[in-house]
């Protein structure tokens, strides 16, 4: 006879469950566990065609890490923490709209709103977050944003400035900003907010009472290497040590440049000769060619001459 088990609610409730045999390992950088198992949250999403293009790809695992990271810290969406994350001049920065939606969330104030003054138009119009915080109850109000504000600062006249075509928006998200960057900067994990960044960079002047200072470039070193030539380095002046003066030597005097010639002139072989220069008029005599036909004497010709010498004188028979 086949007997069937049978447990009453009171055995149910009786029941106590199993201790659990593992550890629960906290995903994020304080244990190598919970590291691996971020970055394999991170595989996922780097396979994803709905996050951002700076977190797709295995090439961008690492930013896809640090961003899974700062969610859980924030306790938000993975999703939504990339989407809002923009890269302003190689640094990273919030969107205005997710720090407020993270202030909402925050739970330590309420009654928020924005509250204008001024004259819409004019310098003096601006913008304010007004909260009130529920640990004390009081009143908490932000930084006063205004348009004479955001011309001091070079943020209304920039290029491409969103100040001068939606400058209520630009209050607003600017207001935002800088209320949390004042009462509650952990929202923010110390990033600033994408516009301001963008304003604060693209505006800020250069210095230009700082000497340039030359540098070589890598083209002028690649172009320089094809030559065999070491590139121009930048020498750095010594310390100054205490050297003995010595007295530089006179220069001396100038000496007169000769002309160069080869072998003696024809005045110097005339002059060598016993009797002078002969006359023009003198049996033997022959014609120079070398000397626009004036006539000379053998003994000229022997003493010197280089047509002689060399045998190439026209005027004498050397039976070749």
């Amino acid at each position: 006879m086949t007997q069937t088990a049978s447990i009453t609610i009171s055995e149910l409730k009786a029941h106590k469950p199993m201790p659990a045999t593992g550890t629960t390992t906290e995903v994020g950088f304080g244990s190598i566990e919970g590291f691996v198992q971020l970055q394999r949250m991170a595989n996922m999403f780097v396979s994803s065609t709905m996050v951002p293009q700076q977190f797709q790809g295995q090439q961008n695992l690492g930013n896809a890490v640090i961003a899974l990271d700062m969610a859980i810290r924030l306790k938000a969406s993975p999703l939504a923490v990339m989407q809002s994350i923009y890269i302003v001049h190689g640094r990273p920065a919030w969107s205005a709209k997710f720090l407020l939606a993270t202030l909402l969330k925050s739970g330590r104030y309420n009654g928020i709103h924005y509250e204008f003054f001024g004259a819409e138009g004019n310098d003096d119009w601006g913008c304010a977050l007004v909260a009130t915080e529920i640990a004390t109850g009081m009143e908490v109000r932000g930084p006063r944003i205004t348009i004479a504000l955001a011309k001091a600062e070079g943020w209304y006249s920039k290029n491409g400035s969103k100040w001068k075509t939606m400058p209520e928006l630009m209050l607003r998200y600017r207001a935002v900003s800088w209320f949390v960057q004042t009462y509650c900067p952990d929202i923010a994990m110390g990033l600033p907010e994408a516009e301001e960044a963008r304003d604060v960079i693209d505006v800020t002047p250069a210095n230009d009472d700082m000497p340039e200072i030359p540098t070589t470039t890598a083209k002028e070193i690649a172009s320089k290497a094809k030559l065999g030539r070491k590139p121009k380095q930048i020498e750095t002046a010594p310390e100054e040590e205490s050297v003995a003066v010595v007295p530089a030597a006179p220069l001396p005097e100038e000496l007169p440049v000769e002309a160069p010639h080869e072998g003696p002139t024809d005045e110097e072989l005339y002059a060598a000769l016993p009797d002078g220069m002969p006359s023009q008029d003198e049996p033997g005599m022959i014609e120079c060619p070398d000397r626009d036909g004036d006539k000379v004497s053998e003994t000229f010709c022997r003493s010197g001459c280089r047509h002689y010498s060399n045998r190439t004188c026209p005027q004498w028979d050397w039976g070749i």
